[in-house]
């Protein structure tokens, strides 16, 4: 069971494992300003690995809160994990604080390592076989529609897709270093 208090603007669930591999939003979980709400998610769970995602929204991002939610597993209140359920750090540098948006995925600089890792919680890394290079490592969810390829460590582009996904990040990379250093 999930339980949200003081939710601004909005929330859902969905659930993620064996059975909903690209997710089941959980039917009553949605809960909208000013409300609190409780969904019992015992029907979708399975036997092993259970990934649990709450999608906030808002229409004012500067005013997006959620004061509380609890996780309930057989009447036992179960603490919030502080580590990744995953390996979030995709080892690549940064260049001047930026990564590749197009090619790493949703990706932030880490300034403590000067890595890129991923920016959604939600995402993990993966390694992808890349034509004519050595693996790359990725950041990508469970909403992304190459998941079960990388999964299943099967997932390759081809080297016309590569190349254009790289060209579109290195001038992105440059538009941004620029940018910045103007500010």
């Amino acid at each position: 069971m999930i339980t949200f208090r003081g939710m601004d603007d909005g929330s859902r669930v969905t659930v993620f494992n064996s059975r909903y591999p690209n997710g089941e939003v959980v039917p009553g979980s949605y809960v909208y300003l000013h409300q609190n709400g409780t969904t019992n998610l015992k029907e979708l769970m399975v036997t092993g690995e259970n990934r649990v995602v709450v999608t906030q929204v808002d229409d004012c991002c500067e005013n997006n809160r959620l004061s509380e939610a609890n996780v309930v597993i057989n009447s036992v209140p179960i603490p919030p994990s502080t580590e990744p359920s995953c390996d979030t750090d995709t080892l690549a540098p940064c260049w001047n604080g930026v990564c590749f948006q197009n090619t790493r995925g949703n990706t932030t600089c880490n300034p403590l390592t000067n890595t890129c890792q991923c920016r959604n919680p939600s995402h993990c890394v993966y390694n992808v076989k890349v034509p004519l290079a050595r693996e790359w490592r990725v950041c990508r969810g469970p909403e992304d529609p190459e998941i079960d390829q990388l999964q299943a460590g099967t997932a390759v582009y081809s080297p016309l897709t590569w190349t254009g996904l790289l060209v579109r990040d290195v001038f992105s990379s440059y538009a941004t270093a620029t940018s910045n250093s103007f500010r």
